[in-house]
Protein backbone atom coordinates (compact mmCIF):
# COMPACT_ATOMS: atom_id res chain seq x y z
CA UNK A 1 0.00 0.00 0.00
CA UNK A 2 1.37 3.12 -0.99
CA UNK A 3 2.16 6.07 1.27
CA UNK A 4 2.09 9.46 1.39
CA UNK A 5 4.75 11.70 2.63
CA UNK A 6 4.19 13.84 5.47
CA UNK A 7 3.15 17.40 4.40
CA UNK A 8 5.26 20.05 5.24
CA UNK A 9 5.09 22.16 8.26
CA UNK A 10 5.54 25.84 7.24
CA UNK A 11 8.01 27.22 9.55
CA UNK A 12 7.22 30.34 11.27
CA UNK A 13 8.52 33.90 9.80
CA UNK A 14 11.70 34.92 12.06
CA UNK A 15 12.23 38.24 12.39
CA UNK A 16 15.70 39.33 11.94
CA UNK A 17 17.71 39.56 14.57
CA UNK A 18 19.69 43.19 15.91
CA UNK A 19 23.42 43.26 16.00
CA UNK A 20 26.01 46.35 16.69
CA UNK A 21 29.62 45.96 15.49
CA UNK A 22 32.25 48.42 14.79
CA UNK A 23 33.01 47.23 11.30
CA UNK A 24 31.13 45.29 8.37
CA UNK A 25 32.82 43.67 5.31
CA UNK A 26 30.26 42.53 2.54
CA UNK A 27 32.03 39.97 0.52
CA UNK A 28 34.39 37.15 2.02
CA UNK A 29 35.96 37.07 -1.11
CA UNK A 30 40.34 37.39 -0.74
CA UNK A 31 39.97 41.52 -0.08
CA UNK A 32 36.90 41.30 2.08
CA UNK A 33 38.84 38.05 4.22
CA UNK A 34 42.40 40.48 4.18
CA UNK A 35 40.43 43.89 5.46
CA UNK A 36 39.00 41.60 7.94
CA UNK A 37 41.91 39.78 9.00
CA UNK A 38 43.94 42.84 9.00
CA UNK A 39 41.20 45.17 11.06
CA UNK A 40 41.55 42.43 13.88
CA UNK A 41 45.30 42.54 13.88
CA UNK A 42 45.71 46.17 13.99
CA UNK A 43 42.82 47.43 16.47
CA UNK A 44 42.33 43.55 18.59
CA UNK A 45 39.02 43.59 20.49
CA UNK A 46 37.30 45.36 17.28
CA UNK A 47 34.09 43.88 16.63
CA UNK A 48 33.52 42.13 12.97
CA UNK A 49 30.89 40.70 10.76
CA UNK A 50 31.96 39.56 7.31
CA UNK A 51 29.09 38.67 4.98
CA UNK A 52 28.77 36.35 2.33
CA UNK A 53 25.96 35.49 -0.35
CA UNK A 54 28.11 32.13 -0.66
CA UNK A 55 27.95 28.88 1.25
CA UNK A 56 31.66 29.21 1.43
CA UNK A 57 34.12 31.72 1.40
CA UNK A 58 37.18 32.93 -0.62
CA UNK A 59 35.32 34.00 -3.84
CA UNK A 60 37.43 33.39 -7.11
CA UNK A 61 40.08 32.40 -5.22
CA UNK A 62 39.07 28.48 -4.57
CA UNK A 63 40.18 25.65 -5.52
CA UNK A 64 38.21 22.68 -6.25
CA UNK A 65 40.06 18.78 -5.51
CA UNK A 66 38.05 16.19 -8.12
CA UNK A 67 39.39 13.11 -8.51
CA UNK A 68 42.95 13.27 -6.79
CA UNK A 69 42.56 16.40 -9.32
CA UNK A 70 43.62 20.23 -8.05
CA UNK A 71 41.33 22.47 -10.23
CA UNK A 72 42.15 26.41 -9.20
CA UNK A 73 38.78 28.38 -9.87
CA UNK A 74 40.64 31.64 -10.60
CA UNK A 75 44.22 32.65 -10.67
CA UNK A 76 47.01 30.08 -10.39
CA UNK A 77 49.30 31.95 -7.58
CA UNK A 78 50.74 34.82 -7.35
CA UNK A 79 54.22 36.35 -7.79
CA UNK A 80 56.61 36.96 -5.02
CA UNK A 81 58.16 40.04 -6.62
CA UNK A 82 55.22 42.04 -4.23
CA UNK A 83 55.50 40.52 -0.93
CA UNK A 84 51.97 41.38 0.37
CA UNK A 85 50.22 37.22 -0.08
CA UNK A 86 53.77 35.95 0.39
CA UNK A 87 54.24 37.82 4.40
CA UNK A 88 50.16 37.28 4.37
CA UNK A 89 50.92 33.62 4.25
CA UNK A 90 53.33 33.46 6.67
CA UNK A 91 51.33 35.49 9.39
CA UNK A 92 48.52 32.91 9.08
CA UNK A 93 50.23 29.99 9.45
CA UNK A 94 50.52 28.21 6.00
CA UNK A 95 53.52 30.02 4.89
CA UNK A 96 55.64 26.25 4.96
CA UNK A 97 53.32 25.09 2.50
CA UNK A 98 53.99 27.83 -0.45
CA UNK A 99 55.43 26.15 -3.19
CA UNK A 100 57.25 27.91 -6.13
CA UNK A 101 56.29 26.84 -9.83
CA UNK A 102 58.61 24.24 -11.70
CA UNK A 103 61.45 25.46 -13.84
CA UNK A 104 59.54 24.74 -16.95
CA UNK A 105 56.72 27.58 -15.98
CA UNK A 106 59.41 29.62 -17.69
CA UNK A 107 59.07 28.55 -20.85
CA UNK A 108 55.85 29.85 -22.45
CA UNK A 109 53.86 29.78 -26.28
CA UNK A 110 51.87 31.92 -28.92
CA UNK A 111 50.14 29.87 -31.09
CA UNK A 112 50.59 31.66 -34.28
CA UNK A 113 50.76 30.94 -38.27
CA UNK A 114 49.32 27.25 -37.34
CA UNK A 115 51.81 26.29 -34.51
CA UNK A 116 53.34 26.54 -31.20
CA UNK A 117 55.82 29.47 -31.50
CA UNK A 118 58.01 29.26 -28.03
CA UNK A 119 58.85 32.60 -26.39
CA UNK A 120 62.41 33.79 -26.54
CA UNK A 121 64.19 33.19 -23.14
CA UNK A 122 67.01 35.09 -23.65
CA UNK A 123 69.28 36.79 -26.49
CA UNK A 124 70.13 33.30 -28.87
CA UNK A 125 66.69 32.68 -28.50
CA UNK A 126 65.90 35.90 -29.43
CA UNK A 127 67.51 36.40 -32.72
CA UNK A 128 66.64 32.71 -33.48
CA UNK A 129 62.55 33.57 -32.95
CA UNK A 130 60.35 33.86 -35.70
CA UNK A 131 57.99 35.42 -33.87
CA UNK A 132 59.55 39.25 -35.08
CA UNK A 133 60.94 39.93 -38.63
CA UNK A 134 64.56 41.39 -38.07
CA UNK A 135 63.54 44.55 -38.44
CA UNK A 136 61.14 43.95 -35.70
CA UNK A 137 63.84 42.43 -33.67
CA UNK A 138 66.19 45.64 -34.05
CA UNK A 139 63.28 48.30 -33.29
CA UNK A 140 63.16 46.40 -29.81
CA UNK A 141 66.78 46.74 -28.73
CA UNK A 142 66.55 50.55 -30.10
CA UNK A 143 64.19 50.72 -27.15
CA UNK A 144 66.87 52.41 -24.52
CA UNK A 145 67.04 55.43 -27.10
CA UNK A 146 63.12 56.47 -27.02
CA UNK A 147 62.42 59.09 -24.70
CA UNK A 148 60.41 58.65 -21.80
CA UNK A 149 56.88 60.21 -21.99
CA UNK A 150 56.16 63.18 -19.61
CA UNK A 151 52.59 64.44 -20.14
CA UNK A 152 50.51 62.15 -18.06
CA UNK A 153 48.46 60.89 -20.87
CA UNK A 154 46.62 57.72 -19.96
CA UNK A 155 48.27 55.28 -22.63
CA UNK A 156 46.41 52.06 -24.05
CA UNK A 157 48.62 48.95 -23.22
CA UNK A 158 48.76 49.07 -27.05
CA UNK A 159 50.28 51.98 -27.54
CA UNK A 160 52.68 52.26 -24.87
CA UNK A 161 54.14 48.93 -26.08
CA UNK A 162 53.85 50.03 -29.58
CA UNK A 163 55.71 53.66 -28.50
CA UNK A 164 58.33 51.96 -26.53
CA UNK A 165 59.26 48.20 -28.27
CA UNK A 166 57.69 48.73 -31.68
CA UNK A 167 54.85 48.38 -33.46
CA UNK A 168 55.03 45.10 -34.62
CA UNK A 169 56.52 43.57 -30.99
CA UNK A 170 52.96 45.01 -29.51
CA UNK A 171 51.35 43.99 -31.60
CA UNK A 172 52.35 40.50 -31.90
CA UNK A 173 52.67 39.72 -28.01
CA UNK A 174 50.56 42.43 -25.90
CA UNK A 175 46.97 41.80 -27.56
CA UNK A 176 47.30 37.65 -26.54
CA UNK A 177 49.25 38.85 -23.61
CA UNK A 178 46.04 40.74 -22.01
CA UNK A 179 43.48 39.11 -23.27
CA UNK A 180 45.12 35.84 -21.14
CA UNK A 181 45.03 38.31 -17.82
CA UNK A 182 41.23 40.23 -18.16
CA UNK A 183 40.24 38.13 -20.99
CA UNK A 184 39.98 42.11 -23.50
CA UNK A 185 41.52 44.24 -26.01
CA UNK A 186 45.30 45.70 -25.29
CA UNK A 187 43.79 48.81 -27.49
CA UNK A 188 41.37 49.42 -25.16
CA UNK A 189 42.84 48.58 -21.69
CA UNK A 190 45.10 51.27 -19.56
CA UNK A 191 48.59 50.74 -19.23
CA UNK A 192 48.80 52.38 -16.24
CA UNK A 193 45.93 50.79 -14.21
CA UNK A 194 46.72 46.93 -15.54
CA UNK A 195 50.39 47.23 -15.52
CA UNK A 196 51.60 50.37 -13.28
CA UNK A 197 54.82 49.01 -13.13
CA UNK A 198 55.62 49.06 -16.58
CA UNK A 199 55.66 52.69 -16.68
CA UNK A 200 56.70 53.44 -13.43
CA UNK A 201 60.20 51.43 -15.23
CA UNK A 202 59.90 54.18 -17.95
CA UNK A 203 59.68 56.72 -15.49
CA UNK A 204 62.47 55.69 -12.94
CA UNK A 205 64.71 54.46 -15.34
CA UNK A 206 63.61 55.90 -18.84
CA UNK A 207 63.63 52.53 -20.36
CA UNK A 208 62.46 48.44 -20.28
CA UNK A 209 65.31 47.27 -20.82
CA UNK A 210 67.55 49.25 -18.12
CA UNK A 211 64.92 48.89 -15.56
CA UNK A 212 65.39 45.24 -16.27
CA UNK A 213 68.88 45.55 -15.83
CA UNK A 214 68.71 47.25 -12.79
CA UNK A 215 65.92 44.84 -11.35
CA UNK A 216 67.53 41.67 -11.65
CA UNK A 217 70.96 43.16 -10.11
CA UNK A 218 69.06 45.14 -7.58
CA UNK A 219 67.98 41.17 -6.73
CA UNK A 220 71.16 39.58 -7.00
CA UNK A 221 73.03 42.28 -4.67
CA UNK A 222 69.78 41.82 -1.88
CA UNK A 223 70.93 41.49 1.68
CA UNK A 224 69.40 38.80 3.51
CA UNK A 225 65.91 39.14 5.26
CA UNK A 226 65.46 40.20 8.91
CA UNK A 227 63.45 37.32 9.87
CA UNK A 228 66.05 34.88 8.43
CA UNK A 229 63.46 33.51 6.20
CA UNK A 230 64.69 32.87 2.49
CA UNK A 231 63.48 35.38 0.51
CA UNK A 232 61.31 34.48 -2.49
CA UNK A 233 62.40 34.34 -5.81
CA UNK A 234 60.11 36.75 -7.81
CA UNK A 235 58.65 33.27 -9.23
CA UNK A 236 54.82 32.37 -9.51
CA UNK A 237 53.41 30.63 -5.97
CA UNK A 238 50.99 28.34 -4.87
CA UNK A 239 50.25 26.38 -2.26
CA UNK A 240 51.77 22.45 -2.03
CA UNK A 241 48.40 20.42 -2.13
CA UNK A 242 46.14 22.56 -1.98
CA UNK A 243 46.19 25.56 -4.70
CA UNK A 244 45.04 28.95 -4.05
CA UNK A 245 42.40 28.09 -2.40
CA UNK A 246 44.40 27.61 1.01
CA UNK A 247 44.72 30.76 1.66
CA UNK A 248 41.18 31.75 1.78
CA UNK A 249 40.52 28.34 3.68
CA UNK A 250 42.97 29.41 6.45
CA UNK A 251 41.46 33.02 6.87
CA UNK A 252 38.03 31.54 7.15
CA UNK A 253 39.38 29.10 9.46
CA UNK A 254 40.50 32.08 12.26
CA UNK A 255 37.91 33.88 11.70
CA UNK A 256 35.39 32.04 11.55
CA UNK A 257 33.59 33.43 14.79
CA UNK A 258 33.44 36.84 12.61
CA UNK A 259 32.08 35.44 9.81
CA UNK A 260 28.38 35.15 8.48
CA UNK A 261 27.95 32.56 5.28
CA UNK A 262 24.89 33.05 3.27
CA UNK A 263 24.03 36.24 4.33
CA UNK A 264 22.74 37.81 1.05
CA UNK A 265 23.04 42.01 1.92
CA UNK A 266 19.73 43.32 0.60
CA UNK A 267 19.78 47.29 2.10
CA UNK A 268 22.64 49.34 2.80
CA UNK A 269 21.57 52.86 4.57
CA UNK A 270 23.12 55.75 6.42
CA UNK A 271 21.14 55.79 9.79
CA UNK A 272 21.09 59.04 11.95
CA UNK A 273 19.17 58.79 15.38
CA UNK A 274 21.62 60.47 17.26
CA UNK A 275 24.80 59.22 16.44
CA UNK A 276 25.05 58.25 12.46
CA UNK A 277 25.76 54.92 11.70
CA UNK A 278 25.47 52.51 8.71
CA UNK A 279 22.55 49.78 8.55
CA UNK A 280 23.19 46.69 6.62
CA UNK A 281 20.52 44.38 6.21
CA UNK A 282 20.34 40.50 5.30
CA UNK A 283 16.85 38.08 5.58
CA UNK A 284 18.64 37.11 9.16
CA UNK A 285 20.10 40.43 10.65
CA UNK A 286 20.07 43.69 11.01
CA UNK A 287 23.38 44.79 11.89
CA UNK A 288 24.33 48.61 12.93
CA UNK A 289 28.24 49.58 11.96
CA UNK A 290 30.60 52.43 12.42
CA UNK A 291 32.72 51.58 9.42
CA UNK A 292 31.42 49.37 6.15
CA UNK A 293 33.80 48.12 3.52
CA UNK A 294 31.74 46.56 0.32
CA UNK A 295 34.25 44.33 -1.03
CA UNK A 296 32.32 43.15 -3.94
CA UNK A 297 32.53 43.99 -7.82
CA UNK A 298 31.78 47.34 -8.80
CA UNK A 299 28.00 46.48 -10.24
CA UNK A 300 27.13 44.49 -7.34
CA UNK A 301 28.91 47.59 -4.96
CA UNK A 302 26.60 49.65 -6.97
CA UNK A 303 23.41 47.66 -6.95
CA UNK A 304 24.25 47.73 -3.01
CA UNK A 305 24.42 51.85 -2.72
CA UNK A 306 22.34 52.76 -5.35
CA UNK A 307 19.63 54.57 -3.12
CA UNK A 308 22.65 56.55 -1.36
CA UNK A 309 24.35 58.23 -3.92
CA UNK A 310 23.65 58.29 -7.47
CA UNK A 311 27.13 60.19 -8.59
CA UNK A 312 28.46 57.16 -7.13
CA UNK A 313 26.22 54.48 -8.78
CA UNK A 314 26.74 56.36 -11.80
CA UNK A 315 30.68 55.74 -11.58
CA UNK A 316 30.22 52.34 -10.22
CA UNK A 317 28.17 50.86 -12.90
CA UNK A 318 30.83 52.57 -15.96
CA UNK A 319 33.53 49.95 -14.62
CA UNK A 320 32.96 46.98 -17.33
CA UNK A 321 33.50 43.64 -17.06
CA UNK A 322 34.04 40.03 -19.27
CA UNK A 323 33.27 36.50 -18.53
CA UNK A 324 35.66 34.13 -18.77
CA UNK A 325 34.90 30.08 -19.11
CA UNK A 326 37.10 28.17 -17.82
CA UNK A 327 37.67 24.43 -18.23
CA UNK A 328 40.12 21.96 -16.21
CA UNK A 329 40.94 19.02 -17.86
CA UNK A 330 42.35 15.91 -16.05
CA UNK A 331 44.19 13.07 -18.21
CA UNK A 332 44.84 9.99 -16.51
CA UNK A 333 48.09 9.42 -18.80
CA UNK A 334 50.20 11.09 -20.39
CA UNK A 335 48.72 13.17 -23.29
CA UNK A 336 51.39 16.16 -24.50
CA UNK A 337 54.92 16.46 -22.99
CA UNK A 338 53.56 19.70 -21.40
CA UNK A 339 57.19 21.82 -21.43
CA UNK A 340 55.98 24.81 -20.08
CA UNK A 341 53.36 26.80 -18.80
CA UNK A 342 50.94 26.86 -21.55
CA UNK A 343 50.32 28.79 -24.46
CA UNK A 344 48.03 31.75 -25.59
CA UNK A 345 46.08 32.97 -28.91
CA UNK A 346 46.02 35.96 -29.98
CA UNK A 347 42.86 36.76 -32.36
CA UNK A 348 42.81 36.00 -35.87
CA UNK A 349 44.41 32.86 -35.22
CA UNK A 350 40.84 30.58 -35.96
CA UNK A 351 40.53 29.47 -32.91
CA UNK A 352 38.37 30.68 -30.18
CA UNK A 353 40.39 29.10 -26.87
CA UNK A 354 41.86 32.23 -25.54
CA UNK A 355 44.79 29.97 -23.91
CA UNK A 356 45.58 26.96 -22.03
CA UNK A 357 47.57 26.60 -18.95
CA UNK A 358 49.84 23.23 -18.31
CA UNK A 359 49.12 23.37 -14.44
CA UNK A 360 50.60 19.92 -13.74
CA UNK A 361 53.81 20.97 -15.36
CA UNK A 362 53.55 24.40 -13.31
CA UNK A 363 52.53 22.77 -10.21
CA UNK A 364 53.15 18.57 -10.44
CA UNK A 365 51.06 18.19 -7.33
CA UNK A 366 48.05 19.40 -9.34
CA UNK A 367 47.52 16.11 -10.80
CA UNK A 368 48.37 12.40 -9.59
CA UNK A 369 52.10 10.90 -10.38
CA UNK A 370 51.97 9.93 -14.00
CA UNK A 371 48.49 11.75 -14.85
CA UNK A 372 48.34 15.48 -16.27
CA UNK A 373 46.62 18.52 -15.80
CA UNK A 374 45.42 21.62 -18.02
CA UNK A 375 43.40 24.54 -17.59
CA UNK A 376 41.75 25.99 -20.78
CA UNK A 377 40.03 29.54 -20.96
CA UNK A 378 37.36 30.72 -23.04
CA UNK A 379 35.46 33.78 -23.82
CA UNK A 380 36.57 37.25 -22.56
CA UNK A 381 35.32 40.44 -24.06
CA UNK A 382 35.79 39.12 -27.86
CA UNK A 383 34.06 36.32 -27.22
CA UNK A 384 30.84 36.29 -24.99
CA UNK A 385 28.48 33.64 -27.04
CA UNK A 386 31.13 31.27 -24.81
CA UNK A 387 29.40 31.89 -21.77
CA UNK A 388 26.04 30.82 -23.37
CA UNK A 389 26.93 27.26 -24.68
CA UNK A 390 25.72 24.18 -22.62
CA UNK A 391 28.73 22.13 -20.61
CA UNK A 392 28.94 19.69 -23.15
CA UNK A 393 28.97 22.32 -26.31
CA UNK A 394 32.35 23.92 -24.62
CA UNK A 395 34.04 20.87 -23.96
CA UNK A 396 33.67 19.88 -27.43
CA UNK A 397 34.70 22.95 -28.96
CA UNK A 398 38.02 23.43 -26.52
CA UNK A 399 38.70 19.73 -27.29
CA UNK A 400 38.34 20.16 -30.96
CA UNK A 401 40.94 23.33 -30.50
CA UNK A 402 43.13 21.61 -28.47
CA UNK A 403 43.49 18.84 -31.26
CA UNK A 404 44.35 21.63 -33.68
CA UNK A 405 46.98 23.44 -31.22
CA UNK A 406 48.69 20.65 -29.56
CA UNK A 407 47.64 17.21 -31.29
CA UNK A 408 45.49 16.30 -28.11
CA UNK A 409 43.32 13.02 -29.31
CA UNK A 410 42.53 11.66 -25.85
CA UNK A 411 39.08 12.10 -24.05
CA UNK A 412 39.80 13.93 -20.71
CA UNK A 413 39.10 11.59 -18.09
CA UNK A 414 37.94 14.63 -15.54
CA UNK A 415 36.76 17.66 -16.34
CA UNK A 416 36.13 20.55 -13.67
CA UNK A 417 33.68 24.10 -15.73
CA UNK A 418 33.75 26.89 -14.24
CA UNK A 419 31.82 30.31 -15.59
CA UNK A 420 32.54 33.79 -14.05
CA UNK A 421 29.81 35.77 -15.77
CA UNK A 422 30.23 39.56 -15.58
CA UNK A 423 33.11 38.98 -13.60
CA UNK A 424 36.77 40.08 -14.38
CA UNK A 425 37.31 44.30 -14.52
CA UNK A 426 38.03 45.69 -17.90
CA UNK A 427 40.53 48.51 -16.69
CA UNK A 428 39.45 50.75 -19.87
CA UNK A 429 40.96 53.94 -20.78
CA UNK A 430 40.16 56.37 -17.92
CA UNK A 431 40.34 53.99 -15.58
CA UNK A 432 42.26 55.37 -12.85
CA UNK A 433 40.67 58.90 -13.01
CA UNK A 434 37.32 57.15 -12.59
CA UNK A 435 38.87 55.54 -9.50
CA UNK A 436 39.64 59.09 -8.30
CA UNK A 437 36.36 60.67 -8.37
CA UNK A 438 34.99 57.30 -6.79
CA UNK A 439 37.48 58.15 -3.55
CA UNK A 440 36.07 61.55 -3.63
CA UNK A 441 32.88 60.77 -3.66
CA UNK A 442 33.47 58.29 -1.07
CA UNK A 443 34.60 60.54 1.66
CA UNK A 444 31.14 62.22 1.29
CA UNK A 445 30.25 59.26 3.39
CA UNK A 446 32.13 58.95 6.43
CA UNK A 447 33.18 55.22 7.11
CA UNK A 448 32.15 53.95 3.70
CA UNK A 449 35.21 51.89 1.74
CA UNK A 450 35.21 49.54 -1.41
CA UNK A 451 37.12 46.74 -1.91
CA UNK A 452 38.33 44.00 -4.63
CA UNK A 453 39.89 43.96 -7.57
CA UNK A 454 37.37 46.60 -9.34
CA UNK A 455 39.63 49.12 -8.66
CA UNK A 456 43.13 48.79 -8.49
CA UNK A 457 44.70 45.80 -9.58
CA UNK A 458 43.51 41.89 -10.54
CA UNK A 459 45.65 39.60 -9.13
CA UNK A 460 46.50 37.91 -6.26
CA UNK A 461 48.29 40.62 -4.86
CA UNK A 462 46.44 43.38 -6.06
CA UNK A 463 43.23 42.15 -3.62
CA UNK A 464 45.50 41.21 -0.74
CA UNK A 465 46.57 45.15 -0.87
CA UNK A 466 43.35 46.57 -1.48
CA UNK A 467 42.18 44.46 1.74
CA UNK A 468 44.92 46.05 3.65
CA UNK A 469 43.92 49.40 2.46
CA UNK A 470 40.29 49.05 3.12
CA UNK A 471 41.64 48.14 6.60
CA UNK A 472 43.52 50.92 7.35
CA UNK A 473 40.89 53.43 6.38
CA UNK A 474 38.11 51.46 8.45
CA UNK A 475 40.34 51.42 11.62
CA UNK A 476 41.01 55.11 11.36
CA UNK A 477 37.21 55.44 11.25
CA UNK A 478 36.57 53.06 14.29
CA UNK A 479 39.52 55.46 16.39
CA UNK A 480 38.04 58.61 15.18
CA UNK A 481 34.35 58.16 16.59
CA UNK A 482 35.96 56.79 20.00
Amino acid sequence: MATRAPRSKTSPAVSPISEQVDVVVVGAGLSGLTAAWRILQQAPGTSVRVLEAAPVVGGAARTDRVDGFLFDRGANGFLTNVLSTWELSHEVGIGDELVEASDLSALRFLYRDGQLQALPLGPEQFAKSALLSAAGKARILAEPLIPRRTDGYDESVLEFTGRRLGPEAARVFMPALVTGIVGGAAADISLQALFPRMKAMEMEHGSLIRAGIASARARRNAPPRADGRKAPSGRLTSFRNAGMGLLAERLGELMAEHIRLQHVVSTIKRVSNGVSHWEVTTQQAVISCKALIVATPAHAAAALLGDLDSALTTELQAVKFAGIRVLGLGFKRRVHPLNGFGFLVPRGQGVRTLGCLWSSAVFPDQAPTGFQHMRAMMGGAFDPDIMDMSDDEALELCMRELRTVMGIRYAPDVVHQVLWKNTIPQYHMGHLQRVARIDALLARHDGLTLAGNSWRGVGINDCVNDGNRAALRAVATIRGQR
